[in-house]
């Protein structure tokens, strides 16, 4: 549902999220979920690093990510 809401209200002209990650590369430092790796990686960054110290967090972002057709690298 937030990568709802996002697609629906930010493009990346807005700067909301797209134009600050837009060609680069993001690390997501405590991924949980991967919410947030996720999203950087709808708006073009041109890399995704997930990382937690819990393996369940770890293995629930590559979940997420591949239920949201993204590449993530963990």
């Amino acid at each position: 549902m937030c990568l709802e809401w996002i697609a629906e209200s930010a493009t990346p002209q807005e700067g909301l999220a797209g134009e600050r990650v837009l060609g680069k590369r993001v690390l997501d430092y405590g991924c949980g979920s991967g919410i947030l790796a996720i999203a950087a990686a709808k708006f073009d960054a041109s890399s995704v690093d997930a990382v937690d110290i819990d393996p369940a967090a770890v293995e629930a972002t590559l979940y997420n990510a591949n239920k949201n057709a993204v590449q993530l690298q963990t």
